[in-house]
């Protein structure tokens, strides 16, 4: 049976552990749920976790860490952070499988946790995925749906609603130097998109 040991994250590309983190930064906003810690395993025939067969990674039984496999290709680095998330959102909402024909739910079996996830990658990506990317390729395609995640938050908002949020920078004033006079400054409304757009990216 396969084995698997924990390594630091010093030992892990840099690459990879900035595509991985904002992976599930995209996915846990999806969710609605609160990012479990990243850690990182590789092959060891005397490590501690083993499986029945090899993994890309693996979601811990509380649902505060998913194990991703630190030799894994960009899109699988990608993918199995998204895959394993998915099952830290199942180990918190357990009670969320409808039972066709029935007004309730009830828990998951293990084959049903790991369609979910599936299902959930094909959601995620929604045919957009680039499975031999380069890092670059697919930080590009998760940056992508972060600009469209925050241009429907954008959206969301009405204009003037966006000009009483305190400290965003939507209006400005000056002085004209030879007769005292204030001018108004008002952005254009893509001005506002992006300064909202800019405050979302930033967290």
């Amino acid at each position: 049976m396969p084995s698997y040991n924990t390594v630091p994250d010093y030992l892990v590309d840099r690459h990879a552990r900035d595509l991985a983190d904002l992976t599930l930064r995209i996915v846990c906003e999806n969710l609605k749920i609160k990012p479990p810690a990243l850690r990182w395993i590789v092959d060891d025939q005397f490590g501690p976790e083993w499986f029945a067969q090899n993994i890309a990674g693996y979601c811990g039984k509380n649902g505060n860490e998913i194990f991703i496999h630190r030799d894994l290709k960009p899109f699988g680095i990608s993918n199995t952070t998204c895959h394993e998330a998915r099952h830290v959102w199942q180990i918190r909402n357990p009670k969320r499988y409808p039972i066709p024909n029935k007004t309730y739910t009830r828990d998951m079996n293990q084959s049903q946790k790991e369609r979910d996830a599936r299902i959930f990658e094909m959601e995620f990506w929604n045919g957009g995925e680039k499975r031999d990317g380069s890092f670059d390729d697919i930080t590009r395609i998760l940056t992508d749906m972060r600009i469209a995640n925050a241009r429907a938050q954008v959206q969301a908002i009405s204009p003037q609603y966006a000009f009483m949020q305190r400290g965003l920078p939507y209006s400005s004033s000056f002085a004209y130097p030879s007769n005292g006079k204030t001018r108004l400054i008002v952005p254009s409304e893509r001005e506002m998109e992006e300064s909202l757009l800019q405050q979302i990216l930033n967290g």
